[in-house]
Parts: C-alpha cells; structure tokens; sequence
C-alpha cells in the first residue's frame, strides 16, 4: 500500500494503513473497503452502511424492513453531531 500512495506522492500514516489492514482482515478472511464489503457484513448499523455508499438504496432499505439504529458507532455519532 505505502509503494502505491507514494507513487502518487501522498502520505498516508503507517497506524492508518494498520488500522484499515486490521479491519479488513479481521473476519478472518479478506473484507474490501467499499460498498461490496462493508454493506454485505452481518449487523451493521443502516446509518454506517450509508454513509460509505449505495446511500439512498440502504436506507430505503432501512425504512421498509423498519430497522433500528442504536447509534453506537463513530460513523453514526458524526453524522448526527
């Protein structure tokens, strides 16, 4: 990853590199980091599904099969201040 940003001449810190590794392996196998990864994960919140993107099919989504959001992760606490 660090080859590929720095061919393109941006700094990426190596704790972000490890945090986003650790996240998309820590389903013991390998999870992408866009809408065909994170939106296909079991219980995650509809508000943090949309706010990577797909936004208005996930929640459509949310409001037809009546979903609840506890509001419990970072993604959801930013968007609502």
């Amino acid at each position: 990853m660090k080859s590929v940003f720095k061919k393109y001449d941006i700094y990426v810190n190596f704790r972000h590199m490890c945090l986003l590794a650790d996240w998309m392996t820590h389903r013991a196998r390998f999870t992408p980091c866009n809408r065909n990864g994170i939106n296909r994960i079991p219980n995650v919140s509809c508000l943090r599904k949309s706010s990577f993107e797909e936004t208005v099919e996930i929640m459509y989504d949310a409001c037809i099969f009546s979903e609840l959001d506890k509001m419990n992760g970072v993604s959801e606490n930013i968007m609502f201040g």
